[in-house]
């Protein structure tokens, strides 16, 4: 969460948006539903909305960079799952990285 939040303010990203980030990044680490937290603060506007699109960026970079130690690994694997019609959805057999 500290490095997403820290790139998110390099951007100049406000300080209102900057805490609704954060909340939105502990909603999630808490196993909570990210979105459905952010509704019980009323409406989002644009900014708001460029703000969880850069946040999703910084995160999907980290996992990358992180966890599967390749740039654009997590959006591929992403894109494979939701374009690949051979998978069954909710197979348990069905692996979640890499080749089908």
């Amino acid at each position: 969460m500290p490095a997403v939040l820290t790139r998110l303010s390099r951007l100049g990203l406000h300080r209102d948006l900057l805490a609704t980030m954060a909340g939105v990044l502990t909603a999630a680490a808490m196993d909570r539903d990210p979105w459905q937290w952010r509704q019980g603060l009323g409406p989002i506007g644009n900014p708001e909305a460029l703000a969880w699109f850069y946040t999703a960026w910084f995160v999907t970079d980290l996992v990358d960079e992180v966890v599967l130690h390749e740039r654009g690994a997590f959006t591929r694997s992403i894109a494979a799952m939701v374009t690949d019609d051979s998978r069954v959805p909710g197979d348990p057999e069905a692996p979640l990285w890499g080749p089908a």
